[in-house]
């Protein structure tokens, strides 16, 4: 679990990687009580060794449980989360 400057949480220890390779992870507003989900992306930065710097980006935002538990199962394309 990571907390970040915005006041998010994001469980990488529950992260799920789907068919393609790519990782997806559940997170959590901590004032709201909101649930985002998050991909890992990869993009070129010079200043990295080997030139890919990976960060979690946010694709949803302000989901319920239930929305970002489907939305997590629909990106790994399997049930993961119940």
């Amino acid at each position: 679990m990571t907390t970040n400057k915005t006041g998010t949480e994001i469980y990488k220890n529950k992260r799920v990687k789907n068919d393609k390779g790519v990782y997806f992870c559940p997170g959590k507003y901590l004032a709201t009580g909101l649930y985002l989900v998050y991909q890992l992306c990869g993009n070129y930065d010079g200043r990295v060794r080997g030139g890919i710097a990976w960060t979690w980006r946010c694709i949803a935002s302000d989901l319920t449980l239930d929305q970002a538990k489907k939305l997590l199962n629909k990106k790994a394309g399997r049930v993961e989360f119940v």
